[in-house]
């Protein structure tokens, strides 16, 4: 990676960061002791992404509760890119035909057309946009199969890269998932997606029985990897 580049991304994980307390995390604690809820969701996010993708194998962590979030009452996601160090609570900003788009406090977003990532802004090395229709269908009744689907992002170098890749969709199985505290029966699907140039791509998702996405991780770009989502309140 680029120094200029490397320079960039640690300035994004600082915002992103401290995007947390300006979206007012900290000063939901029920205790009133200070104690910034920050460091909290930071070690879940760890947690997740130190077990790939079986984030439902551990137990929760110890210190981690609801407490931090119970005046909230607005939908909340935590977004999480371990390669470069950065977790952030987003909020809605706007919905347009069925694709939320989640902001953090320096509005860098995150649109999610359903469970699936279509795009991200203000990273860097953006996911551009993201062919989802199909996927998002298929998700949606709970199907398996096969289709095609194109990813266009930025690479390390600010240039468009698009990505053609055949992907299958599978069914992995009930999964129960803690998500602060708060204990969520999903089905867990699984993308697996390869190129004709070899290269292949895991998203996972953990979707209720109403089809809220609780949890998922998804690929972003070649630079950026993946990125983890926990839907903390609905």
């Amino acid at each position: 990676m680029g120094t200029v580049l490397a320079m960039k991304l640690n300035s994004i994980s600082r915002i992103l960061s401290v995007s947390v307390l300006a979206l007012g995390l900290a000063g939901c604690s029920s205790d009133r002791t200070g104690t910034s809820g920050y460091d909290q969701i930071s070690e879940l996010a760890s947690d997740l992404f130190s077990r790939g993708d079986q984030p439902t194998d551990q137990p929760p962590i110890s210190g981690v509760n609801r407490a931090a979030i119970s005046d909230v009452n607005v939908p909340l996601t935590m977004v999480a890119i371990p390669e470069i160090d950065a977790t952030a609570l987003v909020q809605v900003k706007a919905r347009n035909n069925g694709v939320w788009t989640w902001a953090t406090a320096d509005d860098i977003t995150v649109s999610m057309d359903g469970p699936v990532l279509f795009s991200t802004r203000g990273i860097g090395p953006d996911l551009l946009t993201a062919e989802t229709r199909a996927l998002r269908g298929m998700l949606e009744r709970g199907q398996v199969g096969s289709y095609s689907r194109d990813l266009r992002y930025l690479d390390g170098l600010d240039q468009i890269q698009v990505v053609s890749l055949n992907c299958s969709l599978g069914s992995v199985g009930s999964e129960t998932v803690n998500v602060l505290e708060q204990i969520h029966t999903t089905r867990h699907m699984r993308e697996v997606c390869t190129s004709g140039d070899g290269q292949s791509i895991q998203n996972d998702y953990w979707l209720g029985r109403d089809g809220t996405p609780w949890q998922t991780r998804q690929w972003v770009s070649e630079t950026l990897g993946y990125a983890a989502t926990q839907r903390l309140v609905k």
